[in-house]
């Protein structure tokens, strides 16, 4: 999208907050008496105080690194993963991440810690002396989930989704929307890809990039213009508490869509990978770890707080029921590529549901099965 475009862009969301503002306070009005000056939105996002003002999220964001990188050591044949390792590198991520999903990370960690080291067989049913191992090239415990994928798919919700929605529901300053942007994964100069020479996208803000088609209208585009109107409320001052407010409300909603796209995209993967007429290990690997990342991210928003969130405690319940891994068990995730014919189904009907729960067209769902930044080569 071009200066000039996301210019004239950043006008029409002013001026419709304002207008939406203005029928809230005198209905059936059709002249402004506002007193204010218009809010004026400047062409690109301010950099100016940026680093300084990210270093905790920044430090954050490196730890998500350290502990990913060392769960995916298990990944490797014969390979075991020391659980005080595990818990050592979760331990920092801890305090940023929700209640609900924090009770629950030391169980994975011990399942991926239990499971490394072995060899899974995808088409056993798991018993009580069941342990797990590796299996193209991904590590699953017994009964086929990725621990890997339960953890750090799921902190990208219950950890960073998580601690921006605690900063949005407290005094918000233009230090804080530089905060709120770190944790989404972007980078004050929105690249729009996760393959940019310098600060590339990352976290939530590479599948934004991912399921945006550059056209000035998608998800990521839609939380880079949010963010370039929240910074520029939160300077203009309190009087300007209605325009950030929304913005605010704009930077959670795709941020959650965008990620939720990315669920959506990835049951795509499953189904296809499931159904194809010769299945292969590494293609079945592949749909199992797919699988993994749709229950990963589900599951961890269920540590955020309702009233920042959109989807509800029961539609994620019966998310991660028609997948075959119910939050507490019992988890049968291996009934999906042992018996494709009949589980695949469960897998579509979760899709459809979440096409439901967000409102996406069917031409926004055509649209989640592409990565753009890799159709369209964005570097």
């Amino acid at each position: 999208m071009s200066q000039l475009e996301e210019s004239q862009m950043l006008k029409i969301i002013a001026a419709t907050i304002s207008v939406a503002m203005l029928i809230g306070i005198i209905p059936g009005c059709s002249e402004s008496t506002d007193p204010r000056t218009p809010l004026v939105l400047p062409a690109s996002y301010d950099s100016v105080g940026y680093s300084a003002n990210t270093s905790g999220e920044y430090a954050i964001r490196v730890q998500m690194v350290a502990l990913a990188n060392l769960m995916k050591t298990g990944r490797t044949q014969g390979v075991a993963v020391s659980l005080a390792d595990l818990n050592a590198a979760y331990e920092p991520l801890a305090p940023v991440t929700g209640e609900y999903y924090r009770l629950y990370v030391p169980g994975y960690l011990t399942e991926l810690s239990t499971a490394s080291g072995g060899s899974y067989d995808w088409q056993a049913n798991p018993t009580a002396t069941s342990s797990g191992g590796v299996y193209g090239g991904f590590l699953f415990q017994e009964h086929g989930l990725e621990m890997e994928q339960l953890v750090e798919k799921g902190l990208f919700a219950a950890a960073l989704y998580n601690r921006a929605a605690v900063l949005m529901d407290g005094d918000v300053t233009a230090t804080t929307i530089d905060r709120i942007v770190a944790l989404f994964g972007a980078h004050a100069s929105f690249p729009n890809t996760d393959k940019a020479a310098s600060n590339p996208d990352k976290y939530a803000a590479s599948y934004a990039a991912r399921r945006d088609q550059n056209d000035g209208k998608g998800l990521y585009t839609q939380f880079k213009v949010a963010s370039i109107t929240a910074q520029a409320a939160a300077v203009a001052g309190s009087e300007y508490k209605t325009e950030l407010n929304a913005s605010l409300a704009t930077m959670r909603q795709t941020w959650e869509r965008a990620l939720m796209a990315t669920v959506i995209n990835y049951t795509y993967a499953i189904v296809d990978g499931l159904s194809a007429t010769t299945v292969t290990d590494a293609g079945r690997a592949g749909a199992m770890h797919a699988y993994s990342e749709c229950v990963g991210f589900l599951h961890g928003w269920r540590a955020v707080k309702q009233s920042l969130r959109s989807i509800t405690d029961s539609q994620l319940g019966i998310l991660l029921g028609l997948l075959q891994a119910p939050a507490d068990g019992p988890w049968t995730s291996y009934l999906i590529w042992q018996n494709p014919v009949s589980y695949l189904e469960k897998v579509r009907d979760a899709r459809t549901r979440m096409q439901f729960i967000y409102g996406f067209t069917d031409v926004e769902m055509e649209s989640f099965k592409t990565n753009w930044v890799a159709t369209q080569n964005r570097q």
